[in-house]
């Protein structure tokens, strides 16, 4: 399956708000209009994977947090969701990358980022995408980052 992540624009409200039912919540496509406006800067963006035949078929948010008690920052995953019929196709996988990718490229090369999954993950997507379950998940690309910083 081809597909691309991009950023969300404000024009795909209506199929984030679809994305994000399959999480089991109602959001209507108002308010995640509302939210795609007040996000989109150096700390926090929404990604959508989409393909030309099925449209939006995933969505990804993430926010970069300033720590308090250590240097760097904490990025967070508050949001990821991919339509049935569209699941176990990498398209999870592929929205994580490409969360990390944008932390990475926002974070000082000193700085340490710490990825902490916050929506509803199912265990079998956390098991076949690398991840593990501490205190926080990180994904394998961000665990090898930090035993090599």
């Amino acid at each position: 399956m081809k597909f691309t992540v991009r950023r969300a624009e404000a024009g795909d409200a209506a199929a984030i708000a679809v994305c994000l039912a399959a999480l089991g919540y109602a959001t209507p496509p108002a308010l995640v209009a509302e939210k795609l406006s007040a996000f989109g800067g150096a700390s926090d963006t929404v990604l959508v994977a989409e393909d030309r035949m099925s449209g939006i078929m995933g969505v990804v948010s993430v926010h970069l947090v300033p720590l308090f008690h250590a240097a760097g920052n904490l990025g967070r995953l508050t949001a990821l969701a991919v339509v049935p019929g569209h699941q176990r196709n990498g398209v999870g996988r592929a929205l994580v990358a490409a969360a990390e990718a944008f932390a990475w490229n926002e974070i000082a090369s000193e700085s340490r980022l710490r990825a902490a999954i916050i929506a509803r993950m199912p265990t079998r997507f956390t098991a076949l995408s690398g991840m593990r379950w501490m205190r926080d998940a990180l994904s394998s690309t961000a665990r090898r980052r930090l035993t090599s910083a």
